[in-house]
């Protein structure tokens, strides 16, 4: 019975220390509150819960950022090479927008680029000054009439692709005016012989053409100094 006494007596001595506990505990969350006001006098409960909100995005927002590293960008690439990769024409369409400073593209032996995918590089890539297409059995002379547009190509090689060399074909390659290195192997529809006359034929068309730029050169320059020599007088 002594040791049933001796048992209440210590429960209600834990109450009391539970309850010293609970008491102590909510002192101090009033302090808590009296300091929060102290340092903060004007701060409302409601902005009080927005600054904790802003504050819990923030850490959230950081939290993310440190665990996804953000992916390199190559948007100043220059050169790319492609080659034997299984580009498609959709591939070209995407990654054209990426890479709009590129001046040397390899596209070579990917056997899904046709016409349509050369149109996509065309329309975006106009600083290109090396391409190579070749070994694309769907590239036709329709994708040399888009190159045109390409001013600064100065080299192309276009072999074994699908090129028939049509006389507009001919024609678009003499108006590539800064064109220096052409390479056409390997094309089914051409011997050698015609492809040596098709390239003097080039050579001539390109050769007239930069002699008529010549002479109105020339012309201009003469009808400007006359006009200035008239006026001075």
């Amino acid at each position: 019975h002594t040791v049933d006494d001796n048992d209440d007596d210590d429960d209600d001595f834990e109450g009391a220390n539970n309850q010293d506990n609970y008491n102590d505990a909510e002192e101090k969350n009033e302090m808590k509150g009296v300091l929060l006001s102290c340092d903060e006098p004007s701060s409302s409960p409601s902005s009080m819960s927005k600054r904790k909100k802003k504050m819990t995005s923030g850490m959230s927002s950081s939290s993310s950022s440190s665990t996804q590293p953000s992916s390199p960008s190559f948007s100043n690439l220059t050169h790319l090479v492609a080659s034997q990769t299984g580009l498609t024409d959709e591939g070209c369409h995407r990654f054209v927008s990426r890479f709009p400073f590129l001046q040397t593209l390899y596209i070579g032996s990917n056997h899904f680029v046709s016409d349509i995918g050369i149109s996509y590089i065309v329309s975006s890539l106009r600083r290109l000054r090396h391409l190579d297409i070749s070994n694309n059995r769907r590239i036709t002379d329709t994708s040399i009439h888009l190159l045109v547009a390409l001013r600064q190509l100065t080299s192309l090689d276009a072999s074994n692709t699908k090129l028939l060399f049509l006389n507009s074909t001919v024609l678009n390659f003499a108006n590539m005016y800064n064109l220096t290195t052409l390479r056409i192997q390997n094309l089914d529809t051409l011997s050698k012989f015609n492809l040596r006359t098709k390239i003097e034929s080039i050579l001539k068309m390109r050769r007239s053409a930069q002699s008529k730029a010549e002479i109105l050169e020339a012309s201009s320059s003469s009808s400007s100094s006359s006009s200035s020599s008239s006026s001075s007088s």
